[in-house]
């Protein structure tokens, strides 16, 4: 079983299903409360609690608070308790949420329409990962997740307010001398002579050594 799933779009959970099982990970991330990053989030809430597995879900406060008041108000108005149905971490005054095994996330936000954080995954000193949710172009935001071993960021073909060109990712990787993996959604419109950038494709495993 994996230990974290990192954003819940739809589609997800089938997906999860298809290539991994079905048991949940304890831990889920949510960057921002758009649809296509947490539109299974009550799917994945109502399964785990079914099954003793309650959900341990991370996010920035203004992100899960707009989950809880948006995403999630049909489970309360029919009476369930957001409270007890998951567990729910939130940044302390430092941008950092500190879970087992000395594993913590250090949040950043992103230049985007709702509130969205990115994160980037540190066990000890080692930075594992760097996630950065949706965002226009931000070198603010791709220096800050920048030492992880693992870069996973936003593009489109085309730049726009509130996402990223992959022309524009790949300048940054090649000033930065470094391979980024790029989720889109530009599946027919891929730009391979991108020397910098790994398109995701449903199923890719990436390997953490």
């Amino acid at each position: 079983t994996p230990f974290i799933l990192v954003d819940c779009g739809l589609g997800v959970w089938q997906n999860y299903i298809k290539y991994i099982g079905d048991q949940l990970p304890p831990y889920l991330y949510i960057s921002h409360n758009h649809i296509d990053h947490c539109g299974e989030l009550p799917i994945l809430i109502l399964n785990g609690f079914k099954n003793s597995q309650p959900l341990k879900i991370i996010g920035h406060t203004q992100v899960i608070e707009m989950v809880q008041k948006y995403r999630l108000h049909e489970l309360s108005y029919v009476g369930i308790d957001l409270e007890n149905i998951a567990e729910w971490k939130t940044e302390n005054e430092q941008s950092i949420i500190q879970i087992e095994n000395q594993l913590t996330f250090e949040l950043k936000q992103s230049i985007h329409s709702y509130p969205c954080y990115g994160f980037k995954l540190k066990s000890g000193d080692r930075t594992i990962l760097g996630y950065g949710g949706d965002s226009a172009f931000d070198k603010n935001l791709y220096n800050f997740l920048n030492d992880a071993e693992i870069l996973i960021l936003d593009g489109r073909k085309t730049r726009n307010k509130e996402h990223a060109s992959f022309f524009e990712l790949n300048q940054y990787g090649k000033e930065k001398n470094r391979k980024i993996y790029v989720i889109h959604h530009d599946h027919k419109n891929l730009e391979r002579e991108h020397e910098h950038l790994i398109y995701l494709q449903e199923g890719i495993e990436l390997k953490i050594v």
